[in-house]
């Protein structure tokens, strides 16, 4: 057979011929291949340890990472703090504004009651101290209907009114008892005014106010004070310069 036709057929199966030259190797142990990988992850830490103790920065890498951690852990608790401070504030605001409007719908009691028990007893009294007021100024008025002002008369220290009065009602020749008087005094302040005729200030006496308890009494004074008009202070024995005597 020539070679040209002996390459076209095809191959036997000649798997049962021995192969020269190759030496059957016994199969490893079970746990070699751990043993490997165990080796091989140490080498890995230790090649890495020793690059970050030769590298600065990576170094400094895991430095920055260690902060970064240990402040997202920090602000995780800050938030958890807020958040329990805000419930908590949350909660003292329900309850004052619970205690606010419980104490403003006691107010709106109270208010209520004093208006219903004590507002129409202070309108009633405001209303007698009116009236009250009204009949006071109406016995004023009445009252001053008994009084006669005496003025001109000179004012001397440790005078006595009453008897100034005494004397003025005789010289008027009217009968006055010590019972038909209420009062007699001097009021006002000392006035003073410039003549022209001394060119110094003088003292200006005080009005002289008498209240009668009868309107008779005064009315009867001054029939007499108009009949004489040119009364002074000689005339009833009053020291110093004589003044004109006015009775109104």
């Amino acid at each position: 057979m020539c070679p040209g036709c002996k390459a076209k057929q095809p191959r036997a199966d000649n798997s049962q011929t021995p192969v020269k030259g190759i030496e059957i190797c016994p199969s490893p142990p079970a746990d070699a291949g751990i043993q490997v990988v165990e080796r091989s992850m140490a080498e890995q830490k230790e090649v890495c340890v020793l690059e970050t103790a030769n590298t600065p920065s990576s170094s400094a890498t895991c430095i920055e990472e260690t902060v970064e951690v240990s402040l997202a852990t920090e602000i995780r608790c800050l938030r958890g703090e807020v958040s329990a401070l805000r419930h908590e504030v949350r909660e003292f605001r329900a309850e004052l504004m619970g205690r606010v409007d419980a104490l403003e719908e006691r107010i709106a009691i109270v208010e209520n009651k004093y208006e219903q028990s004590v507002s129409p007893r202070i309108t009633e009294l405001e209303t007698t101290v009116g009236d009250l007021k009204l009949q006071l100024n109406e016995r004023d008025q009445e009252t001053l209907l008994n009084d006669v002002q005496v003025s001109g008369v000179t004012e001397t220290k440790g005078e006595n009114p009453s008897q100034l009065l005494s004397i003025l009602a005789v010289k008027l020749g009217v009968q006055l008892d010590d019972r038909d008087v209420v009062f007699v005094r001097r009021v006002g302040n000392v006035l003073r005014n410039r003549t022209e005729e001394e060119g110094a200030t003088a003292a200006y006496p005080r009005i002289i106010v008498a209240r009668f308890t009868r309107r008779v009494t005064r009315d009867s004074i001054l029939s007499a004070a108009r009949v004489r008009r040119n009364l002074c202070t000689q005339d009833i024995q009053v020291p110093g310069e004589s003044r004109r005597i006015y009775v109104n």
